[in-house]
């Protein structure tokens, strides 16, 4: 699946709970386990602030080293 800069607008606005659950997902997908990992609101805040700056070359940039990360 590809994102795009809709869908990571959509992930900003997601309330902490719900960002937590998919960054969780996330990295269980890719190999990580983070259901140890305490992921604060402070952190997703300047997540969010990233993830509003991302032009697409960058999405693509990001989609790429999770599937790199795969591979590992």
């Amino acid at each position: 699946m590809k994102i795009n800069k809709k869908q990571m607008e959509m992930l900003t606005s997601l309330p902490d709970d719900a960002l937590r659950k998919i960054i969780r997902s996330l990295g269980s997908s890719s190999g990580f386990d983070l259901s140890g990992m305490e992921i604060t609101s402070s952190e997703l805040d300047r997540l969010r602030a990233v993830l509003r700056e991302m032009d697409e070359s960058d999405i693509d940039r990001a989609a790429q080293i999770l599937k790199n990360s795969k591979n590992k």
